[in-house]
């Protein structure tokens, strides 16, 4: 049979004809010439089958007369009417039926449902034969030349499945056949697994809105309703980190656990006592506002019964730790800010004005930047209040350009610092790069532990001290150490409660153990170490006699069995024999365990595996981080996906699209 293809130049002057040979359609409907424009002619093939097989198009409602590029026209077996659409859609050719054949809808319809069944079951009878086809090949093709497989780690085949499941023949074979593995020490086995199970990582659970103003109430009820969310118990919490904020501070102090048994507990630790529970009393909350609550005004006039009636009966918040990188943080700017030293005030007043005069050129001129660059050859950091640390690596840029940054004041017309003011800006970064440096080792995320917290703090206060010859950042140097002792009192005075749970985390660190510890302290805090690990290995024996068979067939007799050499071991234990002394060796066996620990001068985490007792120690205090900067980057990520074009998205999807963009990186 003969078709014409008929092309058109672009300016559309000529038209050339071709006579082409193609099989006859199947469809009655299609017209014995088609129009093709050579742009779509190599998918002509593809488009005509699509169309034939359409149900409104086989002849019975519409018949095909030409298409062209994506336009199809097509005449109406009812009525005559060329109705003219396109290729993808048959919105007009529906519409004409709907508007002027009414009666015919439900025949269409009928027909559209027809046509649909075929094409199921040819799709069926089309993937049973392509699944047949492989299996097949299966059989002829090793598995591994399919697939190629690659040389991978045990990491990568880590998958999370019931431990069970790593000892069954199948799955091993599944994830060997899938990765081409010949070994199979390369496979994860329960024991492995479970070594995974207990290392510790940091995950995004939630970040809810809070609706309202951000009372110490409302933050009550959301941490509470993520908790009731992930069905998470206070007893499973170590802490709450926040920030120094006053009203999480009231939150904590009215609703968490501690404050609860803060009244009733000891106020000093004592060599003679050292089974109380002093983990469980915390220190206030150390902010500029401790002693201000935030109230609503429509509070004032509400009856004090009714405000009571408000809180929630089951708001039970876990044991809260204070940020130490806030801390140090407000050390650097709020506590900074009060000093009352006359010389100091003056001369760091001029030199930060005209700091700040240079970083607002560079940071609002972008030809004040460029010229900046081309003397120096590198851009410079502008502080942000919000973004700790920001100030002090702002002034050691300046000062280590400070030759070619005379030439760059000189450049942008601003006054330039004086030798005196340089020297001061020396001694600035000497007395605060101590603090910066403290600061950066405890806001981190990943090989961080509230172990850390003890000895950098008290290390910094040496470091203080030892930073002499000063001439103008003197007052400066006295005043964050000053700070240091009424911000971290707890960490200078060991003595005092709230001490037990940083003096615990860090000598169950290898890496600080007694080291970190003043010499007036050391014997407490070994005393308190050795006792917290006696404490650890009693629970543990009540747990590993509380999960054995009460009810075994021969409990009777292994309970009676006791009658028949109690004699002798009565005997025994009066004569100091062997029966006794393995007894005391195991009540000794977690001093024992302490003492060679700190003995040891193995520094790596890899030595807790040698002391199980100390290792649970270690779990228990060193699980929390000890700043609330993983938080504040939680924010930082918020604002990225939170963007005005994407201003429309509900409370639900930012949280899961946070969530996804953050654990993605861990």
């Amino acid at each position: 049979m003969k078709r014409f293809l008929v092309t058109s130049s672009e300016n559309n002057k000529k038209c050339i004809k071709e006579a082409i040979d193609i099989p006859s359609p199947a469809s009655p409907g299609l017209n014995e010439s088609m129009v093709h424009n050579p742009s779509t002619s190599s998918n002509s093939a593809q488009e005509i089958d699509k169309i034939t097989n359409n149900y409104l198009f086989d002849g019975t409602f519409y018949k095909v007369i030409s298409i062209i590029d994506n336009k199809l026209t097509a005449d109406c077996q009812s009525c005559n009417k060329t109705i003219h659409g396109q290729i993808n859609s048959t919105g007009n050719f529906l519409k004409h039926f709907k508007n002027k054949h009414s009666s015919v809808l439900s025949t269409l319809q009928a027909k559209k449902n027809e046509k649909k069944k075929l094409s199921n079951a040819s799709l069926s009878e089309k993937g049973e034969s392509t699944l047949a086809n492989f299996s097949n090949k299966q059989l002829k093709l090793p598995y591994s030349q399919i697939f190629q497989p690659k040389q991978i780690s045990k990491q990568t085949v880590n998958e999370m499945r019931p431990l069970v499941t790593c000892e069954k023949v199948a799955f091993k074979n599944l994830i060997m056949g899938l990765t081409g593995i010949t070994d199979a020490s390369y496979l994860p086995d329960s024991k492995v697994m479970k070594r995974e199970l207990k290392s510790r990582c940091s995950y995004v659970l939630g970040c809810r809105r809070v609706k309202g103003s951000h009372t110490y109430l409302n933050i009550a009820k959301g941490i509470i309703e993520i908790l009731k969310t992930f069905n998470i118990k206070n007893s499973k919490i170590t802490h709450c980190v926040t920030d120094n904020a006053s009203n999480f501070g009231k939150a904590f102090r009215t609703f968490s656990m501690q404050s609860q048994k803060q009244n009733v507990a000891p106020t000093t630790i004592s060599l003679e006592n050292f089974n109380e529970s002093s983990s469980d009393i915390g220190s206030e909350v150390d902010d500029t506002n401790s002693n201000v609550d935030v109230v609503e005004l429509s509070n004032i006039f509400l009856d004090s019964n009714e405000l009571v009636n408000e809180y929630d009966d089951d708001i039970s918040l876990p044991e809260h730790l204070t940020c130490a990188a806030h801390t140090l943080s407000l050390i650097a700017t709020s506590d900074i800010s009060k000093i009352s030293d006359i010389s100091y005030k003056k001369i760091s007043k001029s030199v930060f004005e005209k700091l700040q005069s240079f970083w607002n050129i560079i940071s609002r001129s972008s030809v004040a930047s460029d010229k900046i660059y081309d003397i120096c050859n590198c851009k410079f950091p502008v502080p942000i209040l919000t973004r700790w640390n920001s100030m002090f690596n702002a002034v050691k840029k300046i000062l280590a350009n400070k030759e070619k940054l005379l030439c760059g004041f000189d450049e942008l017309k601003i006054n330039k610092l004086k030798i005196i003011e340089w020297k001061f800006l020396e001694e600035y970064c000497l007395v605060m790069e101590p603090l910066a440096l403290a600061l950066d080792k405890l806001q981190g995320e990943k090989s961080i532990f509230l172990g850390y917290v003890a000895p950098t703090i008290i290390a910094l206060r040496l470091r203080l001290i030892q930073a002499s010859h000063l001439t103008h950042c003197r007052p400066l140097s006295l005043l964050v150490i000053k700070s240091l002792e009424k911000r971290f009192d707890y960490i200078y005075k060991l003595e005092t409660p709230p001490s037990k749970t940083f003096i615990l985390a860090s000598i169950s660190h290898p890496n600080f153990k007694l080291n970190w510890v003043p010499v007036r302290y050391k014997k407490l805090c070994k005393q308190l170490f050795l006792s917290e690990c006696d404490k650890i290995n009693a629970v543990e024996k009540i747990t590993e006699n509380a999960s054995e068979d009460e009810h075994d067939g021969a409990s009777d007799n292994e309970f009676y069995n006791i009658l028949n050499g109690a004699d002798d071991d009565f005997e025994g234990c009066n004569s100091g024999d062997t029966v006794g002394e393995n007894r005391r060796e195991k009540n000794n066996l977690a001093s024992v365990q302490a003492l060679s620990y700190l003995d040891c001068k193995n520094k790596e985490l890899s030595l807790l595996d040698n002391f199980p007792i100390v290792k649970q120690v270690f779990l228990k205090y060193n699980t929390s981080l000890p700043s609330s900067a993983p938080v504040e980057r939680l924010f930082s990520s918020g604002s990225q996906i939170l963007t005005p074009r994407r201003n429309r998205l509900s409370d639900t999807v930012f949280e899961m699209l946070l969530c996804c963009r953050c654990n993605q990186n861990k």
